[in-house]
């Protein structure tokens, strides 16, 4: 395995907490040959390699490149997903020039997301696919179930888990694996944030895979996941101490309900009561102003199939099954996943594989943005280059 830190010279949020709101998140990148060496310390923007301009060209009406016709030729496509019975809709970008060439699956965040991740003004898969296709690789991204132009029922309103989106990444590598322009041996997934925890499942599940990256997942159980997101945003948007150890500390506990109360209606039952007592011996000016709703909403979240899975899984498991090459990419201050407690986590699972690269890089947040700098900032550019470059 491989290391790569380059440190600091100086979607859709998982947590439901009384106070706060998801927040910015951030990232960093260095190389050693084993997790036990030293990084090598390195500013961010000198990678070494040459960077293109993916996503920072202007954008015409259609929301590509103004240029993009000449590099790739975009496709709409649906595809069946077989288990839960219904289609999936994307679109398929292809480079310009002979193939066959190397190609991925983009695999999403959590949440019900479109098919370019839009979040906010961001759409990091938009600029994921323009990029890389511009560096001869087929992209396919597509429209999570019941978004978009895809059927079936957003996850929020279901009883489908991180499992049920693996299947739908299973289903669209299978789509990809049988175009014509995808080089045999060369198909691999990319996926962020959960998308970092459904990429190793579909591979682990499909031999069509042939590598993996994985951008800001985690490595880390989701019961720690959870909880550091909590104190990490917290501390971001100002708590003091005592207002960030008060909502770790009720969030623990309905950690432990989530794991233990088999039964849902019981589990409400326990969680309405660890929320009234921490209600009750909040901090002054914790509360928000409406306590009762958001103990119902926060509830509504705790409760639901999909968060009681990302609380029990540790994706420790399913990354150490990895017989394939992966590249791991987190962000340094990264807010929802944390690199100093998933890198380590990451590092460990890996050990054993000795195709394993685990990047960490400077300046960006959870969706691969620069912290500083307008608000309406794209993908990393240099970071598409160095996902490229791996990957070919």
């Amino acid at each position: 395995m491989h290391v790569r830190l380059l440190l600091p010279v100086a979607g859709v949020c998982v947590v439901a907490a009384l106070v706060g709101a998801c927040g910015s998140t951030a990232s960093t990148v260095g190389e050693a040959s084993s997790a036990d060496t030293q990084p090598l310390v390195r500013p961010a923007g000198t990678s070494g390699v040459d960077t293109e301009p993916p996503s920072s060209s202007p954008k015409d009406g259609a929301g590509v490149t103004v240029d993009a016709v000449a590099a790739y030729d975009e496709r709409e496509v649906r595809f069946r997903q077989p288990v839960a019975g219904f289609a999936l809709a994307g679109t398929l970008t292809i480079p310009a020039g002979s193939g066959p060439f190397p190609a991925v699956v983009l695999i999403s965040g959590s949440g019900t997301q479109d098919r370019n991740e839009t979040i906010g003004t961001s759409e990091p898969f938009l600029d994921l696919a323009d990029g890389l296709a511009r560096r001869g690789i087929v992209v396919l991204r597509f429209d999570d179930r019941g978004a978009g132009d895809s059927g079936g029922e957003p996850i929020e309103l279901s009883d489908a888990t991180t499992l049920d989106n693996a299947q739908d990444a299973l289903a669209a590598v299978e789509f990809l694996a049988d175009q014509p322009e995808i080089a045999s041996g060369r198909l691999g997934v990319i996926g962020h944030s959960e998308g970092g925890w459904i990429g190793p499942i579909v591979a682990n599940k499909s031999d069509k895979v042939a590598f993996a990256v994985l951008l800001a997942g985690s490595g880390a159980p989701g019961a720690d996941v959870l909880e550091r997101q909590v104190a990490d945003l917290a501390r971001d948007q100002g708590a003091p101490p005592d207002v960030v150890e008060w909502q770790v500390g009720f969030v623990r506990e309905l950690i432990e309900v989530s794991r233990t109360a088999g039964d849902p209606i019981l589990a409400e039952a326990s969680m309405r009561e660890v929320l009234d007592a921490a209600a009750a011996s909040a901090p002054p000016g914790a509360l928000p102003a409406d306590p009762a709703a958001a103990i119902d909403d926060i509830i509504d979240n705790y409760n639901r199939p999909w968060m009681k899975f990302f609380i029990a899984y540790d994706p420790a498991t399913d990354l150490r099954a990895l017989q394939i090459p992966v590249l791991a990419i987190f962000a340094e201050l990264d807010l929802l996943a944390s690199a100093e407690l998933n890198v380590p986590a990451t590092q460990a699972a890996l050990r054993d594989n000795p195709d394993a690269t685990v990047v960490v890089l400077e300046g960006l947040d959870h969706l691969f943005q620069p912290v500083t700098g307008p608000p309406d900032q794209r993908f990393d550019a240099d970071t598409i280059t160095l996902i490229a470059d791996w990957i070919r």
